[in-house]
């Protein structure tokens, strides 16, 4: 209790807190966040077309899309983007890339305006531990992912297979 009395909470902290508890969405993705971890969240604001993350740097901080877009593209080498999906409210950066700081595969770069709420590595790993909510939630999340990238190399598969014959079909029903 006396840690809750001697709390600091600056007036920027405080108005994206009261946005987080009135919207439902995001409310149900952080509503067990343990109040120390939610006192090192940063609510950022990000101008339209400003880049946010960027293939191959370090990750080194975990965002929640709080409001706003984003494209996720891979840069090719000859400088060719690849959209690879379109982000909204509610949608995870760096899930992937921040449990053992790897470089992030894809650039994120905002649509229009966009607010995020960051949270160091240390303290997204802390978070993890301490909010079973917010753990299992991301053990669906990577379910689901994982799923539906598997579904997808089996149709591709099959598609190879299909475009090289009868060999490719049974090569592909045989696996």
């Amino acid at each position: 209790m006396s840690s809750m009395k001697n709390a600091e909470f600056s007036g920027d902290w405080l108005t994206g807190l009261t946005q987080i508890v009135r919207d439902p969405q995001l409310y149900e993705l952080l509503k067990y966040c343990p109040l120390d971890i939610m006192q090192r969240w940063r609510f950022e604001e990000i101008p339209r077309g400003a880049l946010i993350c960027r293939q191959g740097d370090i990750c080194r901080q975990f965002s929640l899309i709080v409001s706003g877009e984003v494209d996720v593209f891979y840069e090719a080498e000859d400088g060719r983007r690849y959209r690879q999906a379109h982000y909204r409210k509610g949608d995870m950066l760096g899930e992937l890339e921040i449990f053992e700081l790897r470089h992030y595969i894809c650039s994120v770069m905002a649509v229009g305006s966009v607010q995020l709420l960051s949270l160091p590595q240390a303290d997204f790993h802390r978070w993890l531990t301490l909010d079973n909510h917010f753990n299992q939630r991301m053990l669906r999340f990577f379910s689901q992912q994982y799923y539906q990238l598997s579904k997808k190399g089996q149709q591709r598969q099959f598609v190879l297979a299909v475009s090289t014959g009868l060999p490719g079909i049974m090569a592909a029903i045989s696996t």
